[in-house]
């Protein structure tokens, strides 16, 4: 973020002026460090320190805010607070199951029935989905290849 004098500021993202209102335009970037950890695929000794706007209020530009200053929040005063991510780095999940279902009060349309296997398999692929996606990232992507994410439904998951 850039002070811009006054308790305003703007927002920067990837060395970009702007950041999303919501989610931060999906999955087009990375999951930040904080998410990083608290999903268990960093150590503590990986967590980085955080920058919170107090009292924050939305500025006349898009990509500007307001507030009563910024704290930021060490690594170690976090976990202190809020304790150990538990379970632990070293014994968290980093291989992550998944199922899909579709409600819909209407029948879907032929492009999307045809395109939801791919983008199922460009979601959970090991490696950049394809150029269908344009420059949105998948789960493997914004996990920076710590973790998986698998679709596959076998019978012994069938309850």
């Amino acid at each position: 973020m850039v002070d811009l004098g006054d308790d305003t500021y703007r927002g920067r993202l990837n060395d970009k002026d702007g950041f999303g209102t919501f989610a931060n335009g999906g999955n087009s970037i990375p999951y930040g460090n904080v998410e990083l950890y608290l999903v268990g695929l960093i150590s503590p000794d990986d967590l980085e320190s955080v920058e919170v706007a107090v009292n924050s209020v939305k500025g006349s530009a898009f990509v500007e805010f307001a507030g009563d200053g910024i704290q930021i929040y060490p690594p170690q005063a976090m976990i202190t607070e809020n304790g150990a991510r538990v379970p632990s780095y070293e014994n968290s999940k980093k291989a992550f199951r998944a199922l899909t279902v579709v409600i819909s009060t209407e029948n879907l349309e032929q492009e999307k029935m045809e395109t939801f296997p791919s983008n199922i398999e460009n979601f959970s692929r090991l490696s950049a989905p394809d150029d269908s996606w344009g420059n949105t990232n998948n789960f493997w992507m914004v996990t920076q290849g710590k973790a998986s994410l698998d679709f596959e439904v076998v019978p012994e998951d069938i309850r």
